[in-house]
């Protein structure tokens, strides 16, 4: 849509054909590793908002405390989500989000195993690329600059997904969830 202004729900980060959504909490600013003080929150509250956190950690916006997919999760992720760890994928990485950072050149797509993936995403600096799907298209992922969380929409419904990835940071998303609140839904 090209305004961050028009990008409110999941619907609007997610392509059309993936109606089956997953919300995957990056790691959050703070004391600790950012993983850990994410699930901290999670652990506690697991209806816990954004807008929570932001109320517990003393802030009025998200941005400074937003971190990227840590690898741990990107890796899990991958594993787990259909395909397996051997399967193919598309990389892009968006030229608005740091840039400077990436790896690649900016605004291009990589196709590679999952590992490769990984391993590009981890040089210079760890950035994952905003857009990750499956070559066979039955997932994408998607990392929104200015969400706290990364989507996974699926072809299809997964049962026991979330059980099997083991995140405290992943529930499940509906298309109408703003993209800026976590809910801690189940299915």
């Amino acid at each position: 849509r090209g305004y961050t202004e028009a990008i409110m729900r999941v619907d609007d980060v997610l392509p059309a054909g993936f109606p089956v959504c997953l919300r995957v909490l990056d790691g959050l600013q703070g004391d600790g590793d950012p993983d850990r003080v994410a699930d901290g929150f999670l652990r506690r509250d697991r209806e816990a908002s954004t807008r929570g956190f932001l109320q517990e950690m003393g802030a009025e916006r998200i941005e400074p405390l937003m971190g990227d997919l840590s690898r741990p999760r990107l890796i899990r992720l991958l594993d787990v989500l259909p395909g397996g760890p051997t399967a193919e994928v598309f990389g892009h990485y968006w030229a608005g989000c740091a840039a400077s950072t990436v790896a690649l050149p900016v605004d291009r797509v990589f196709r590679g195993g999952r590992a490769d993936l990984v391993e590009v995403a981890a040089e210079p600096v760890w950035r994952p690329p905003s857009t990750i799907w499956d070559v066979r298209g039955s997932w994408v992922m998607v990392s929104y600059t200015d969400s706290p969380s990364t989507y996974v929409g699926l072809t299809r419904a997964y049962p026991g997904l979330i059980e099997q990835l083991g995140l405290p940071a992943v529930c499940w998303a509906e298309r109408a969830d703003r993209i800026d609140d976590w809910t801690g839904g189940s299915r």
